[in-house]
């Protein structure tokens, strides 16, 4: 909860093995599930892929993983634990996700549905994963198609849009039945970043339109604004704020005449996003959770950066900078050392500008061993 993933990693690493020792395999499967998590909370997607496929007896890797495959591992995941054999599957589903393993993902996702109705949580927890699935299909097409011009493709990126708003709205609806506030405002602002990011789509003939979207937003952010002041901080709650204080952000680019107009007013009337990047880092501190006060920090440069505010950009980003490297954080500090070239640009300071992206590289390339 602290963003000591490594400590934490270490330590189920121990658990692993006592439970060897007593012969526990129930407990055997429920550290390497816990293990898997930390390993994605540190960026290694690989690893934690493959870690859960060991947790269920499968000596495959997920990047090589083929449909074939998976008709043999899908059954390993059966055991007498309903809960440990949902979490497996979607750290697998999410892990085929991270490889851009698309459609096995999905149906990795869709074999837990079963069981992802058990409970609200479970539910929406499977909601919110099948939605990222459906979006990041949807980028895909565009980022092969750059014009999407071919009627198939539209078609079919406005479906996988549509799905995957559905699911985020139906996550965030199911999570407020048992009062989990966190997957109800997560379920919330995936929705809302997804608005944004297709502001022009088009309605499906059979479906919810673009307006039924944003009057769900417009009923519910005001309470996502309430819960994130209720709940506890956690790592994954930091993040959220952050996530929303940058969709705010994002949110002054919509044109007046667009159907998301009416959202931005409506927003100017809650917290603004200076506020909820204030309150995520104190937070962050609070937890000493380095990682996330430095995301934090590099939001509020994105904010100065929109305002104009050069020199306090350049500032922040630094800052922030600064406390990524401190915890080894190559996973931030690329994406830290991308944006201080993007404002030295801005600057006119090419030289020092190239040095900042040289640095980003190197960063990626820590990553990538």
């Amino acid at each position: 909860q602290q963003g000591k993933a490594e400590a934490a990693l270490e330590i189920w690493q121990e658990a692993e093995e006592l439970y060897r020792q007593n012969q526990n395999q129930t407990g055997i499967i429920g550290t390497k599930i816990n293990q898997a998590q930390a390993l994605t909370s540190l960026g290694f997607y690989r690893r934690s892929c493959d870690t859960v496929l060991q947790a269920f007896g499968s000596d495959l890797e997920c990047p090589r993983l083929t449909e074939k495959d998976l008709e043999n591992i899908l059954p390993k995941f059966q055991t007498s634990n309903t809960s440990l054999n949902f979490q497996g599957l979607q750290i697998l589903g999410n892990g085929l996700r991270a490889f851009g393993k698309l459609e096995l993902s999905e149906k990795v996702l869709e074999a837990s549905r079963t069981g992802a109705y058990s409970t609200n949580n479970t539910k929406a927890q499977f909601l919110m994963n099948l939605g990222n699935n459906r979006l990041y299909q949807a980028q895909k097409i565009v980022n092969i198609n750059r014009n999407t011009s071919r009627e198939t493709n539209k078609r079919k990126l406005r479906s996988l849009v549509h799905l995957s708003l559905s699911n985020y709205r139906e996550a965030a609806e199911t999570a407020s039945i048992d009062n989990h506030k966190l997957f109800q405002i997560q379920g919330t602002i995936n929705n809302l970043s997804l608005l944004l990011k297709f502001p022009q789509l088009k309605p499906l003939r059979h479906g919810n339109s673009l307006q039924d979207y944003v009057d769900f937003q417009i009923e519910n952010l005001p309470k996502i604004m309430q819960n994130l002041n209720q709940i506890n901080p956690t790592s994954d709650s930091i993040q959220t704020i952050i996530q929303l204080g940058e969709l705010l952000i994002n949110l002054e680019d919509i044109e007046p005449q667009s159907t998301l107009a009416q959202l931005k007013h409506k927003i100017t009337e809650l917290t603004p996003a200076n506020e909820l990047l204030n309150q995520a880092i104190q937070q962050a501190k609070y937890i000493n959770n380095y990682r996330l006060e430095a995301d934090g920090i590099g939001t509020q440069a994105k904010l100065n950066l929109k305002k104009g505010n050069l020199e306090k950009a350049v500032k922040l980003t630094n800052q922030a900078l600064f406390i990524a490297q401190k915890v080894s954080a190559s996973d931030i500090a690329y994406q830290l050392q991308e944006q201080l070239g993007d404002i030295l640009i801005k600057q006119k300071n090419d030289s020092k500008a190239l040095l900042a992206y040289k640095s980003a590289f190197n960063s990626l390339q820590v990553l990538r061993r």
